[in-house]
């Protein structure tokens, strides 16, 4: 995986706005999972997060969930993403492409393991939501916010704050040719 991250062939950010038919340059990335032991939560926290895209300024490349339970529900609130301009909702996207988006990212928002893990390997800062990540080993890009409209608001303008360190936590991209 480090070796595609880390390789001059991934899609340029032009080809993959393309592709997608997305309108801008600069953008969060979001990807929320629902969390199966937190169900009775999830409307909340789900309805928290689109809120807060839709009062933010931000413009953002919404990725639907995992077919995990819960899904359904993350995905009626996104509903009410669908007539923002400022919001491109994608059932799902290419490898290459995801990691062509995520790189030029100016955030990740939500609570999924590339936002721990993948991130931080191009120096993408990544606010991290709720428990679905805890205990896994993380970057110094990551923030972590619980679900409240000021702790995401505050937690993203940090963020962006930050410089972009790349911080490739699990290899430098040269693994195949170390193992031959």
């Amino acid at each position: 995986e480090a070796d595609i991250m880390m390789s001059n062939g991934l899609p340029s950010l032009d080809e993959v706005r393309k592709y997608y038919e997305i309108e801008f340059d600069r953008y969060g990335l979001v990807i929320f999972h629902p969390v199966t032991t937190e169900l009775a939560d999830l409307p909340h926290q789900a309805r928290t997060l689109v809120d807060y895209i839709l009062c933010s300024r931000h413009r953002f490349i919404v990725i639907y969930p995992n077919n995990d339970d819960g899904t359904d529900v993350i995905q009626m609130e996104y509903e009410r993403l669908g007539a923002c301009s400022r919001v491109r909702l994608l059932p799902s996207m290419r490898f290459e492409y995801f990691l062509t988006v995520m790189k030029h990212a100016d955030f990740l928002l939500g609570n999924s393991s590339a936002g721990v893990r993948e991130a931080s390997v191009f120096g993408t800062p990544s606010v991290n939501l709720g428990t679905r990540q805890a205990g896994r080993a993380r970057a110094s890009s990551v923030i972590d916010s619980d679900f409240s409209l000021e702790a995401i608001r505050t937690s993203v303008k940090s963020s962006i704050d930050r410089p972009r360190t790349p911080q490739p936590m699990y290899g430098s991209g040269d693994s195949a040719s170390r193992f031959l």
